[in-house]
């Protein structure tokens, strides 16, 4: 906004060239100026929300449209060799096609579950309940759910969250952050990796981590990792591709529970994604 004494045309129409979005002349009016502040002020802040449903609305659609579309057609492929299969009297094949049409078949699951989560976040449906939370009873449900994927790729997951390890957030978003963030390690380690858990107390906050010798992250696409409008096209050892709403939805939900997310990273060494969380009870 230009404050001026000048009144000719050549500098006005200067000032709105140069990125100038009102211009007022001096002397001026205290009550109009602040007026006009606000009002810029407003417009900017609904033009950036406009780009954030835009970008939402996006991504949405890019999932239902590519990412959701592609695990169902798998099922039906898988489906149908399994019929022809059948009808041959190859035992081991079928066994082989069906393992592939359960593990489709979770992927699709785990992406609608993330999509009707991330869907119930953005219209304040959500429920949100933050109780005191075994961490380490939470960890072992979410690894035994994760255990067959990651014994198909010969991974070892190892945790050291100790049992005596409380948070205060909420549970289901806890499992939810916990499951994206296991399952995504999962999908990006090589065959024969591991994945390391763990979970410290640091002033008044438990640290948790969960670190992997994956394909790794470069330095540029850290910053991109929690960005909606960002359309991720990393495809890990398995070729597999991630749809990057299941980090998305874990940086929401650890902000709703008071807490903080981030990545550290060496490309072709590994990831290690960190949340914390409140350790003792507060006011909410």
């Amino acid at each position: 906004i230009f404050l001026t004494a000048k009144t000719d045309v050549e500098s006005i129409s200067t000032a709105f060239e140069v990125g100038g979005v009102d211009y007022i002349t001096k002397p001026f009016n205290r009550t109009e100026l602040l007026a006009r502040v606000r009002t810029h002020l407003e417009l900017q802040s609904q033009r950036r929300n406009l780009e954030e449903l835009n970008a939402t609305k996006d991504k949405f659609f890019s999932i239902i449209g590519h990412d959701l579309k592609s695990p169902l057609n798998q099922l039906l492929s898988l489906s149908e060799i399994i019929l022809n299969e059948l009808q041959t009297g190859k035992k081991e094949e079928v066994i082989r096609m069906t393992n592939l049409l359960k593990d489709s078949a979770k992927s699709a699951r785990l992406l609608l579950e993330n999509l009707l989560d991330w869907s119930r976040s953005q219209t304040g449906k959500i429920y949100f309940s933050p109780e005191m939370l075994d961490i380490c009873k939470l960890t072992k449900e979410v690894v035994e759910l994760n255990a067959q994927n990651a014994f198909q790729k010969n991974i070892k997951i190892k945790s050291s969250v100790r049992p005596e390890t409380k948070v205060f957030a909420d549970e289901n978003m806890v499992k939810t952050i916990l499951r994206n963030l296991i399952s995504n390690s999962i999908k990006f380690t090589k065959k024969g990796g591991e994945i390391k858990l763990s979970a410290e107390e640091i002033n008044e906050m438990v640290v948790y981590s969960v670190a992997d010798n994956g394909i790794g992250i470069k330095d540029e696409d850290i910053d991109k990792l929690f960005r909606i409008e960002v359309n991720p096209k990393t495809i890990g050892n398995s070729t597999e591709k991630g749809t990057g709403l299941g980090l998305i939805l874990c940086k929401e939900f650890v902000e709703i529970n008071g807490g903080e997310i981030w990545a550290e990273s060496k490309w072709r060494e590994g990831t290690t994604f960190k949340f914390k969380v409140p350790a003792h009870r507060v006011h909410v």
